[in-house]
């Protein structure tokens, strides 16, 4: 089991269709630590880059050069703080994969591991700040450890790095946030969920759900 051109295709379409699921929930948890419109924003991001999914394909070789592009689309089509991160993220993870002809357990490792380094090259956030990297780096090394384990078991490496990103999201209530709008708030961001993270565990799920439909057709 791996994913081709034809799976992060499928990638694309899940990451819009759970973005457009948890909308208001994005939202809501936005609206306590920044401006509410993080829902809306992952939602047109996302949709922008389904809806281009089949010219990616056409320009793209192989599944990185395919998530690489989907950044450029973010980048363009959600110019905000979060969707510059997330169009860093998938533009050095896209590149850190590129050339493969498809992505097996270890290559996923790579491609969280190098998620996690997109975003933390931008700025100045680190682990424990209260940000979506608190999800992605516990997430990479889950993955990391899976697939040195199994490493064609994709199944096993997203399912160790969605768990891990989401204990990262539960342990991350307790820290304080410090960078961007929710860093205003301070000592008031203890106890929250960051939106972020919240966000980071969304895209894992996505590749979640469309692994297991890879598995399930086997």
């Amino acid at each position: 089991m791996k994913i081709g051109k034809p799976e992060t295709a499928r990638v694309f379409s899940r990451l819009r269709s759970i973005m457009d699921e948890n909308r208001e929930r994005l939202i809501r948890l936005d609206a306590e630590l920044g401006d509410g419109d993080l829902g809306i924003t992952m939602a047109k991001a996302f949709t922008a880059v389904e809806t281009l999914s089949d010219e990616i394909s056409g320009k793209a070789a192989d599944p990185g050069r395919m998530f690489a592009l989907a950044g450029t689309e973010i980048a363009r089509s959600a110019p905000s703080t979060m969707g510059t991160l997330l169009a860093s993220a998938f533009m050095t993870a896209g590149k850190k994969v590129a050339g493969r002809e498809s992505l097996d357990g270890a290559d996923l490792a790579d491609f969280i591991a190098a998620l996690a380094e997109g975003i933390a090259g931008l700025g100045a956030a680190r682990r424990g700040d209260k940000t979506i990297l608190d999800v992605l780096y516990p997430a990479a090394e889950a993955a990391a450890g899976a697939a040195r384990q199994l490493p064609g078991d994709l199944r096993g490496v997203i399912a160790a790095a969605l768990a891990a990103a989401e204990k990262g999201l539960e342990d991350s209530k307790a820290f304080m946030a410090v960078h961007g709008r929710p860093g205003i708030f301070r000592e008031k961001t203890i106890g929250l969920t960051d939106p972020g993270g919240a966000t980071g565990v969304l895209i894992l799920q996505a590749f979640q759900d469309v692994i297991r439909g890879i598995s399930s057709e086997e």
